[in-house]
């Protein structure tokens, strides 16, 4: 006995192919004759008037079609960065700024003149070719026309999103010198020690917080514990402060990196120490790099290292907040909802901020 409901996905894929796919071919075929509007009606205006007259109307259609296929292609072909803002640290999504709109207007109208430039001398040369879609063969030319058409599309298209893929707005390949690699260097090892210290002032006061905790039962000194509070309080906080910064560099650093590979891959010209242009020689360069390379993977250490330890000075920090209550008396119940109490009006402000 066959199961209810098993013909319903067979009705499904049958709608689809009677009735989906051949619009998607329509929606795709139109868009690809709009692209190569401009061209055919010039083309038609010169050799056929005649033929161009029978069809005034759809042509004149599809040419003021043309620009608005070709700016959303452009714009879709973005990646998700370049065409919605970053999400925030609580996953709501940050809403673009006037300027930032403005930029990608301007980018996708260059990236449409782009598109219909090259749509538009594929299907001239196409149409200089022969393919003029007259005669026995008119439906195999017409079918070269729009298909070569949508081809090139494709492919610019195409390029459009891996270059926005490997470059992002804002991380265009520029030329970096030699000189401008082993500045990046030393700033990268003066963060090194930064962090290093950052971490030592970290191990201390976790120390500290640690042996009181393990001294929990005696400890009923309010004052004492509640200045330990504050102090690892802020410590963490300046310390989280200090890594964001160190990733901030640490990507820039990533980004010197991969324009150190193009300027040696492509051979770009990059400004010497005189302000002169040349290419910059590649042996230094590389060795350059190599320290630079260096240098991010121990400051990445020590960052991590360092994000580490505050995960467990704050854990730590969060259990001497409940020894102050539990083992200071009315004080140390009075200052524990207290400072529950500026928590929860900092995250209210926080929320309120982000939305």
């Amino acid at each position: 006995m066959p199961r209810r409901g098993s013909g319903g996905g067979g009705c499904g894929c049958l709608l689809l192919v009677l009735f989906g796919l051949p619009f998607a071919a329509w929606v795709v075929a139109a868009a690809c004759l709009s692209l190569a509007a401009p061209a055919v009606v010039g083309y038609l205006l010169l050799d056929e008037p005649a033929e161009f007259a029978k069809s005034r109307t759809e042509w004149l259609v599809a040419l003021a079609m043309a620009p608005i296929v070709a700016f959303v292609l452009s714009t879709w072909a973005g990646t998700p960065l370049t065409r919605r803002g970053r999400r925030g640290r609580r996953g709501r999504r940050r809403r673009l700024s006037k300027n930032m709109r403005k930029a990608m207007v301007r980018r996708g109208l260059l990236r449409s003149v782009l598109l219909l430039l090259v749509t538009n001398v594929t299907a001239a040369a196409l149409l200089l070719a022969g393919n003029t879609a007259h005669g026995p063969h008119a439906a195999e030319q017409t079918f070269i026309v729009v298909g070569g058409t949508g081809a090139a599309a494709v492919i610019v298209v195409l390029l459009y999103r891996l270059w926005d893929r490997w470059f992002p707005p804002g991380v265009r390949p520029r030329a970096v010198s030699v000189e401008s690699v082993r500045a990046a260097t030393v700033r990268a090892d003066e963060t090194v020690q930064q962090v290093r210290a950052q971490n030592q002032q970290v191990r201390r006061l976790a120390e500290e917080v640690d042996s009181r905790l393990r001294r929990a039962q005696s400890e009923v000194d309010f004052v004492t514990l509640r200045d330990l509070h504050f102090a690892s309080f802020g410590c963490a906080d300046g310390a989280y402060k200090h890594y964001r910064s160190a990733g901030d560099s640490l990507r820039a650093m990533s980004r010197m990196l991969a324009d150190v590979r193009l300027t040696v891959k492509l051979r770009l010209r990059a400004k010497d120490a005189g302000g002169r242009r040349r290419r910059p020689d590649r042996q230094a360069l590389d060795a350059a790099a190599g320290n630079l390379t260096r240098s991010r993977s121990l400051l990445s250490v020590e960052v991590e290292r360092g994000r580490a330890m505050v995960r467990d000075l704050n854990a730590n920090t969060a259990r001497l907040k409940h020894l102050i209550r539990d083992n200071c008396g009315e004080r140390g119940r009075q200052w524990y909802d207290s400072l529950q109490e500026r928590v929860r009006a900092h995250r209210l402000e926080e929320s309120g901020a982000t939305g």
